[in-house]
């Protein structure tokens, strides 16, 4: 049998904020990032909110509704949360990351949500640094003129631990030379 020579990394632990906040997993046995699911279940001691930006750029709450989609799920404490149009909304996981010092977690769109469903990670790669140690939020913004619904326990990003690379900013007197045979700015290229 031979010895595995792949690179190892630390594990990337979480800690549950409910104890059915859903795990962290990897979809499939090839895939490169792990799933993480939406946490709106309403109950005591849990949010009843989530906040964001509306398309003016005010400060919103939006509620989180009892589950009302038939067949959907058997338990009447599962909520969804309706995002309108432009809004910018912070949607809970329900989980703590302790990232490895020396990593950090990235969190990338699932095709499936803006393409089938006209939802956005708002800022196209959401970058969690090891030192937060707060509810892992993901932020989502509707492209479209309708309301999309997010139910509880809804994928909604996958994620990956990178290794933090280490280098040094220094500032310079000299300004930067010209080192390819590129000419001209922003957009330059086509």
């Amino acid at each position: 049998m031979s010895e595995c020579r792949c690179n190892k990394f630390p594990p990337l632990k979480y800690y549950k904020i409910y104890k059915d906040s859903q795990d962290l997993k990897f979809g499939t046995e090839g895939a490169a990032c792990f799933d993480v699911e939406a946490y709106l279940k309403l109950g005591e001691g849990r949010p009843n909110t989530v906040k964001g930006y509306d398309k003016y750029n005010n400060k919103i709450e939006r509620p989180i509704n009892k589950d009302f989609i038939r067949g959907y799920s058997d338990d009447e404490d599962n909520g969804y949360i309706c995002i309108q149009p432009k809004d910018r909304i912070l949607i809970p996981s329900g989980l703590i990351l302790d990232i490895p010092d020396g990593y950090s977690v990235r969190t990338h769109p699932r095709s499936s949500t803006g393409y089938k469903v006209g939802l956005h990670h708002a800022h196209d790669q959401g970058i969690i640094d090891f030192d937060y140690v707060q509810e892992l939020f993901l932020l989502f913004y509707n492209m479209t003129e309708v309301d999309i619904l997010i139910k509880h326990n809804q994928k909604i990003v996958q994620s990956e631990m990178i290794k933090k690379p280490i280098y040094e900013i220094k500032e310079t007197n000299v300004k930067p030379s010209q080192k390819t045979d590129r000419i001209g700015g922003l957009g330059s290229t086509g």
